[in-house]
């Protein structure tokens, strides 16, 4: 079986790790070749794209990078047809990955989608192009089940990974939680916007020891040239964001799959997210749903501040920190009830994959 995988996010490109193990620790025949990162390639070398090069988000951001998009585009088109494979799997990365749906579907390739676009959110126009495009889908919400279904989709749910992976790494790594996590984002113009906010505060609490992971190709250096603002003694430096959530006793985290993981890791937090005016006003007329992190999109209700744009200021973020502290209790039992909502099988990735070949095979 040869299968061809897409992701373009530091978070897909996680569980296309997982994927990609399963499907040659399953069966050695199994030929793959994808876009992805590190954690992508240590299953396999056949890369053909890094998500450093692929990460783009944001409607400015994407209007600068058109002609790379279209140049990446193309490439991938034409390294599917010299792969010949018998099954593209997308994973999240709905802009890029919706496009080569399309195309793929006009050369009879069967196409799988993990992760769903977040359609529920915004841009509900994209259910269409999933109907039409993609042969079997995948998600990794239980709601999003019953969402589909009134779609005409049947999506499949085995489970939230992040669930049984990160209960499996806590196990294994017993610590203390004594420092407070910093997450800024893995994308440039992330890091650009929310770095400053941050090393502000760890300035001011520098009685404090702070904690930042580094996205995959992100360096000390590279950190220290997008932010205005030298980064401060007080601030450790880490390449594993788990490591970093297990020792965490508080969060300011970046709005996106993280505010998920610090949750599973028991970390109070506050999320914050800024983006270009363009952007953010544009966000403001399209998106659907009220929250921004997935903690209160699962909840339906404000489980965790937000702090979006201009709300993003340092009055803001010390009073909502000094309010989560105080109300710790509550927040854990929210969250104890948050994961007991996303009920999942010993190893959801692995079924997700098996019961992709098994119907490959039929």
């Amino acid at each position: 079986m040869r299968i061809y995988l897409i992701a373009g996010e530091a978070s897909g490109d996680m569980y296309g790790g997982h994927i990609i193990e399963h499907l040659l620790r399953s069966d050695p025949h199994n030929e793959v070749r994808f876009w992805g990162g590190d954690q992508m390639l240590a299953q396999s070398p056949n890369i053909v794209k890094h998500i450093n090069e692929t990460a783009i988000m944001g409607f400015f951001e994407v209007v600068k990078n058109l002609k790379t998009i279209k140049a990446n585009l193309n490439l991938c088109k034409s390294d599917i047809l010299e792969f010949e494979p018998d099954c593209i799997i997308f994973i999240d990365y709905p802009g890029f990955n919706l496009r080569i749906a399309e195309w793929a579907k006009s050369q009879d390739i069967t196409t799988a989608y993990y992760i769903a676009p977040k359609v529920w959110a915004w841009k509900e126009s994209r259910v269409k192009k999933l109907k039409a495009y993609v042969d079997y889908l995948y998600v990794i919400f239980p709601f999003e089940v019953e969402y589909f279904a009134k779609h005409g989709i049947s999506a499949s749910y085995f489970g939230s990974p992040l669930v049984n992976q990160i209960n499996d790494f806590r196990e294994a790594n017993p610590t203390s939680k004594d420092k407070i996590i910093l997450m800024p984002g893995s994308r440039k113009q992330e890091l650009q916007r929310h770095l400053p906010i941050m090393i502000d505060f760890a300035t001011i609490h520098n009685d404090q020891t702070f904690i930042l992971p580094m996205a995959q190709g992100v360096t000390k250096q590279s950190l220290e040239a997008l932010s205005p603002k030298p980064l401060t003694s007080n601030i450790e430096l880490v390449d594993d964001s788990w490591t970093a959530l297990n020792q965490a006793k508080l969060g300011i985290i970046t709005s996106g799959t993280a505010t998920l993981e610090a949750m599973l890791f028991d970390v109070p937090q506050v999320v914050i997210y800024k983006t270009s005016w363009v952007t953010y006003k544009i966000a403001q007329l399209l998106i659907k749903i009220k929250w921004a992190s997935l903690v209160n999109i699962i909840a339906n209700k404000e489980v965790v501040r937000e702090l979006l744009q201009y709300e993003a200021t340092m009055e803001n973020l010390e009073k909502s920190l000094e309010e989560l502290v105080q109300n710790s209790d509550k927040v854990e039992a929210q969250y104890k009830a948050i994961t007991a909502s996303l009920h999942t099988t010993d190893n959801p990735i692995h079924e997700m994959v098996d019961d992709l070949i098994s119907k490959l095979n039929c």
